[in-house]
């Protein structure tokens, strides 16, 4: 499916129509939700890492070099 995503030629290049029709895009809630992105190590750690910066945002009130607009401006 993918080789006729990326097909060159618009000729031979699937449709959108295609695409959705195409049975790899018939995945059900069911099969979505049954796919683990994570392992328990790893959201454990995001856990962990997101609770670390919590934290330490709480107790800092100096500038993030990390947010949006920081990052734009620098």
């Amino acid at each position: 499916m993918l080789k006729k995503v990326l097909e060159a030629d618009p000729n031979k290049r699937l449709t959108p129509e295609q695409i959705l029709n195409d049975p790899w895009m018939q995945i059900t809630d069911q099969q979505i939700k049954a796919v683990e992105v994570f392992s328990q190590y790893e959201k454990d750690k995001i856990c962990s890492e997101f609770e670390y910066y919590n934290q330490k945002q709480e107790g800092d009130m100096g500038e993030d070099p990390f947010l949006e607009q920081m990052l734009v401006t620098t």
